[in-house]
């Protein structure tokens, strides 16, 4: 038998190089825009805020919508505490204090009480507060941001985490 001869429909080696090679390119270029992809798309990014150790959390639209993010502003009320000591034929101090809702405090492992701002949109910064007492569902504030500054109220937590970067 010949072995030039070639059966219809048969493909020959030299055919079947070019398909492997096509093959190999398509396969290769898939690789290439999957891996460009996953970088692109991720849900939040980090940028370093100069002098200091802190970084701004941004996340992507989508991100911030899956992790429904909501938000509050710092206000300032006026507030009167009575000390337990001298309760009895004491004026009641009035003062206007800076007022956070208390689901918006986070503490870090080393107890420092922080909340995270929200300066511009899909933007978060963590600021540290100091808070002077709890009333009610109000953390009332002796350090923190500026009456008006929207702070985040749910999703502080995995705010955190992505700037510390657990469970990477």
């Amino acid at each position: 038998m010949n072995s030039s001869i070639v059966p219809p429909g048969a493909i020959t080696a030299a055919q079947m190089e070019e398909a492997m090679r096509w093959t190999a390119l398509c396969l290769l270029m898939f690789v290439a825009s999957s891996a460009l992809a996953a970088e692109t798309s991720k849900p939040s990014r980090l940028e370093a805020i100069p002098g200091s150790d802190l970084k701004r959390v941004i996340l992507t639209a989508k991100a911030a919508e899956l992790l429904a993010i909501e938000t509050d502003v710092v206000r300032e009320e006026s507030l009167t505490r009575v000390s337990a000591a001298n309760a009895v034929n004491t004026p009641e101090e009035v003062r206007t204090q800076r007022v956070v809702p208390y689901s918006a405090v986070i503490y870090d492992p080393h107890g420092n009480t922080w909340v995270f701002t929200n300066p511009e949109p899909l933007v978060y910064v963590r600021h540290r507060i100091e808070i002077g007492y709890i009333k009610s569902d109000r953390a009332v504030l002796k350090e923190g941001p500026s009456p008006g500054t929207a702070v985040v109220t749910v999703g502080a937590s995995i705010l955190m985490g992505i700037e510390q970067k657990f469970g990477q």
